[in-house]
């Protein structure tokens, strides 16, 4: 806004004040908007990094609100000196005025606004610590089964390679059985055909 030299005339004020004011609605709007895709965001927390996000969601959600406060702040000055500068200008300054009240009310809703969410957003990053709390001792356990289970397949290996051997000692001992029992009767065939020999010489 034009302040020192020449004094801009009421309608130019007001254009300037009403651009601000729009520019300054567009800012509220946007940080409605980030409030929204932060409070989906809060609905969904499943780890670590979901809460690293919300929180840094929350960050610049105050950044946002100080920037909305150091612009009110400019605002506020401007409009000081357009009242020191434009005295003869009532009927602008009352359009000023109401301008700036407006804002301002509109900035404290948008006050509470943030603090209510601040609030939520405390809330779910609590809860999502306790869901992964919980979730790391589920995590525990079934690491702990696993390997349970880990030990009873080895022990189960144990015991297969254990059988295995038994079925190759037993496999030997059968061929060896097979073998002895050729030899016998190879041995037995001999006998046999001796004593015949032996009882056709007989005769």
């Amino acid at each position: 806004m034009e302040i020192a030299g020449r004094i801009p005339s009421s309608k130019t004020l007001l254009l300037e004040q009403s651009q601000k004011l729009a520019d300054h609605n567009g800012q509220l709007v946007a940080l409605k908007l980030e409030l929204e895709i932060t409070k989906a965001k809060c609905q969904l927390p499943k780890d670590r990094s979901a809460e690293l996000q919300l929180q840094k969601d929350l960050g610049q959600c105050r950044q946002q609100l100080a920037d909305s406060q150091a612009n009110l702040r400019k605002l506020e000055t401007e409009l000081k000196k357009a009242r020191e500068d434009a005295g003869s200008r009532a009927a602008n300054q009352e359009t000023l005025n109401g301008e700036f009240t407006s804002l301002k009310k509109e900035l404290e809703a948008l006050k509470v606004a943030v603090t209510a969410k601040e609030t939520k957003m405390s809330e779910a990053i609590s809860d999502l610590q306790q869901r992964l709390q919980t979730e790391g001792k589920e995590v525990i356990r079934y690491k702990e089964a696993l390997q349970a289970e880990m030990k009873k397949s080895a022990d189960l290996d144990d015991q297969v390679s254990s059988l295995k051997g038994l079925i190759e000692d037993q496999k030997f001992t059968s061929e060896r059985a097979k073998k002895v029992q050729q030899a016998l009767r190879s041995e037995l065939s001999q006998v046999k055909t001796q004593l015949r020999m032996l009882q056709m010489a007989g005769k």
